[in-house]
C-alpha cells in the first residue's frame, strides 16, 4: 500500500523531567525491526488486510514507563 501509518503520542512526567518516547510497530503481532519512530511506511512494511499496532514507552532518562499499545488499524 502507498499509505503511511502515523501515531502521535504525548506523555508527562510526575517530576517534570523531559521524556523520550520509543515506538515499536507491530504488523500482525510481529515487531517490525528498526522502526521506532512515529510513522511506518506501508510500501515496505504492510499490505491490505494486515493489522498494524504500535507500542509506546516513555522514558525520563532513568525509568521507563508502562508500555501502552494502540488499537489495531486494519489496512483496507
Amino acid at each position: 500500500t502507498n499509505d503511511t501509518a502515523r501515531l502521535t503520542a504525548s506523555a508527562s512526567d510526575a517530576d517534570g523531567d523531559s521524556l523520550t518516547l520509543t515506538y515499536t510497530w507491530l504488523v500482525n503481532g510481529v515487531p517490525v525491526a528498526g522502526q521506532t519512530g512515529e510513522t511506518l511506511d506501508g510500501k515496505q512494511f504492510f499490505k491490505r488486510d494486515d493489522r498494524v499496532t504500535v507500542r509506546v514507552v516513555a522514558n525520563d532518562g532513568t525509568v521507563s514507563g508502562k508500555p501502552l499499545d494502540s488499537e489495531a488499524l486494519v489496512i483496507k
